[in-house]
């Protein structure tokens, strides 16, 4: 078991590092401490499969709380299976953060692409926030990220975990 969270750790401190230009496809989720939102990750993976993969075998290691790892791996496997044929899904989404409530809260998924032309709500949120329009008042999430923007916008995603 500790051989798993030390790898768990290990690709997870991977994923936070990687910069979402090489690494397009990403996660951006709270895990759960008493009920509140405890920290916030957002991670980035090379491939579809390579989230499907964390998701499946590393996931569960850190972010189960004090139950048993299997239990969420089981919870989890057949929605990210899912995934890896219908891509990411607000439904899939939904469907995992109802599965997997008392653990963790998927805040967004997707390509880094997406987010940047602020194809949800919560992509749309993000911009708003980089933007600094902290109350998600003004409109300006409905310009995607330019170009000028890209590196701040990176910074920006990298410094929200932990927050």
């Amino acid at each position: 078991m500790d051989d798993l969270i030390d790898q768990a750790v290990e690709q997870t401190e991977h994923a936070i590092t990687r910069d979402p230009r090489d690494a397009p496809y990403g996660i951006i989720l709270s895990s759960l401490a008493m009920g509140a939102y405890a920290q916030r990750h957002v991670m980035w993976f090379e491939s579809l499969d390579d989230v499907c993969d964390y998701l499946i075998h590393f996931f569960p290691a850190l972010f189960c709380g004090a139950e048993e790892p299997d239990e969420l791996s089981d919870i989890v496997e057949p929605i990210v299976e899912e995934i890896r044929t219908s891509g990411f899904t607000f439904e899939l989404m939904d469907e995992l953060n109802l599965s997997t409530l008392s653990w963790i809260h998927m805040e967004w998924w997707g390509s880094f692409e997406s987010l940047c032309v602020g194809d949800s709500d919560a992509s749309r949120q993000l911009i708003s926030w980089f933007r600094g329009d902290e109350a998600g008042e003004e409109d300006d999430s409905e310009h995607p990220i330019s170009s000028e923007e890209i590196d701040g916008f990176v910074e920006f995603l990298a410094g929200l975990g932990g927050a």
